[in-house]
């Protein structure tokens, strides 16, 4: 179980550092993610999106590091 942690968290480290990539690369090239047809709804402008990966990849590498676990029992 614990070798199924670890493979989980370096996936998640992995996923979060190519979103980072991403997601700068968004910021600076805003069609970098192509226009979604949202229907009645507008969609939210490429930047915005970039910023949005940002900040779910840096949530993604915090996951990955192990850090936010439960404490131990006795």
């Amino acid at each position: 179980m614990k070798a199924l942690l670890t493979i989980v968290q370096r996936l998640c480290r992995i996923a979060g550092f190519a979103g980072l990539i991403l997601g700068a690369w968004a910021l600076f090239d805003p069609s970098a993610f192509p226009q979604a047809d949202f229907g009645m709804l507008d969609p939210p402008s490429p930047r915005w999106r970039g910023a949005f990966v940002i900040v779910f990849s840096i949530l993604l590498i915090v996951l990955g590091s192990g850090r936010p676990s439960h404490r131990e029992g006795p």
